[in-house]
């Protein structure tokens, strides 16, 4: 059975109550925490916004490393499809040029064309090999550069943030909320649960003395 409507206009008083004394709370932690702070707020704050932009540009270096590594791996890979296609184009024209009557009697020419033959298989194998290598390299490649530009964004952010942390009072506020919201959030649901279960036991009572 639900509360009546003037256990709930308690219970809401109860909740303003809980959102006052936290916001009371918050407000001393906060003062507690700039007093105690042996560091200047301003230049605490322009050696943070410093150190997280000098990460952001060693990051944005690294993305252009990886970029211009990327490239000339893709580079290379036309470069060896390239040269496995003509070395097979040559090897085929060499094995036109060997037909199986002369083979069977092989002259210098032929075995100099035999040996070129050979040749050209072997390149187009290496080529081949080598192409299969650097698509691999390239995968690995795009891996990397997805998570530099991850870090990268949030850097981005985390830069923009501590540029807009201009205030102190903002500054050890943020401070004090995220390191005790946790205990503010348990303390205001338990202080809640106990007013709703009071007033549930209260009503009870005065429903069975009806």
């Amino acid at each position: 059975m639900g509360l009546r409507p003037k256990s709930l206009f308690s219970l809401g008083k109860a909740g303003f109550a809980a959102l006052l004394a936290s916001v009371l709370w918050l407000s001393g932690y906060t003062v507690w925490l700039a007093l105690r702070d042996p560091v200047d707020y301003g230049s605490h704050h322009s050696q943070s916004v410093r150190q997280l932009t000098g990460e952001q540009v060693d990051l944005e270096k690294t993305l252009i490393q990886e970029n211009a590594h990327k490239q000339a791996l893709l580079n290379e890979v036309i470069a060896q499809e390239a040269r496995q296609k003509n070395a097979e184009k040559t090897r085929a024209e060499l094995h036109e040029l060997r037909s199986w009557w002369k083979v069977m009697i092989e002259t210098d020419e032929q075995r100099q064309i035999r040996e070129r033959e050979a040749r050209m298989e072997q390149m187009r194998d290496e080529a081949k090999k080598r192409t299969e290598e650097l698509k691999q390299e390239i995968i690995r490649s795009t891996w990397v550069i997805d998570g530099v530009e991850i870090a990268l964004n949030q850097k981005r952010i985390a830069v923009r943030t501590a540029q807009t942390e201009d205030s102190a009072i903002h500054y050890y506020w943020s401070q004090a909320w995220s390191r005790s919201k946790w205990y503010i959030m348990g303390a205001v649901t338990l202080w809640m649960l106990g007013v709703w279960a009071l007033l549930a036991v209260i009503e009870r009572s005065d429903r069975s003395e009806v």
